[in-house]
């Protein structure tokens, strides 16, 4: 796996900075990776990418987008060996716990994502007011 790019608008780039962090299994202190030390610029090039994007994914029938999440699923489980052995590295776990709690766990949460999507209404009147589901706008996460 190649780790020294940034996924922004669709395409493999290169941080902006040309900075990398590297990145160590804390079970053997090896360092297996390394990764652009994202800045300022590269998470305002990934924002205004996103937010380029909404209008489209917004406008995408809740069908299609359960179809591309299945689809994602699918290919998710596909690298399972590949997560499972990236996972180890990362967190320096055990395998049996890696491969159930960190990766086929995901695969449970994104199952149940496209499962509930179809059954929760789009807009829910109530008795004094209305509540309306629906994309509204680009967040920023920062994750360990």
């Amino acid at each position: 796996m190649d780790f020294e790019k940034l996924y922004i608008g669709g395409q493999w780039t290169a941080g902006a900075s040309g900075q990398f962090i590297e990145v160590e299994n804390p079970a053997t202190r090896q360092i297996f990776a390394r990764v652009p030390a994202g800045n300022e610029e590269d998470v305002d090039k990934a924002a205004r990418a996103a937010h380029e994007a909404l209008p489209a994914w917004a406008a995408l029938p809740l069908t299609e987008r359960i179809d591309l999440m299945e689809k994602f699923l699918a290919i998710f489980k596909s690298q399972e060996n590949d997560l499972i052995d990236i996972t180890i590295k990362e967190l320096g776990s055990p395998y049996s716990f890696t491969k159930s709690s960190q990766v086929e766990y995901q695969y449970v949460r994104t199952r149940s994502y496209i499962d509930l999507a179809p059954k929760v209404p789009l807009v829910e009147k109530m008795a004094y007011s209305t509540t309306y589901r629906e994309p509204v706008g680009v967040i920023g996460c920062i994750t360990p």
